[in-house]
């Protein structure tokens, strides 16, 4: 949820700041950031590394928003996994840095990489 408290807070500083980004963009940007990590299991890393690589919490996430009972209650779901593979317009080119940027940062950060 921390993803989502620092995107959502960027994007209203951005707005105030006249910044111009489309409603659809704010909730679908705040949407993926909070569900960035879902595919995430407990000690999903290390999962990984000893599946070596058959399991993939970044395909696991995009299965659960585009093919679960999840999917659904997800706004524009398509759009939302679209933009945590990076599938971002042109002129919001800084909403996928802000995306992939922090989950790097912050996956170093807390040693779980």
């Amino acid at each position: 949820m921390g993803m989502m408290w620092v995107v959502h807070n960027l994007i209203e500083r951005f707005r105030a700041d006249g910044v111009d980004i489309s409603d659809e963009m704010r909730r679908d940007a705040t949407a993926a950031a909070l569900l960035h990590d879902i595919g995430h299991g407990p000690l999903s890393h290390v999962f990984e590394h000893l599946t070596k690589g058959k399991f993939d919490h970044e395909e696991m996430t995009q299965q659960i928003i585009l093919k679960s009972s999840l999917t659904p209650k997800i706004a524009r779901a398509p759009s939302v996994a679209g933009l945590l593979k990076g599938l971002v317009p042109p002129e919001y080119q800084w909403v996928r840095g802000m995306l992939s940027g922090w989950s790097m940062r912050r996956e170093g950060i807390d040693g779980s990489a």
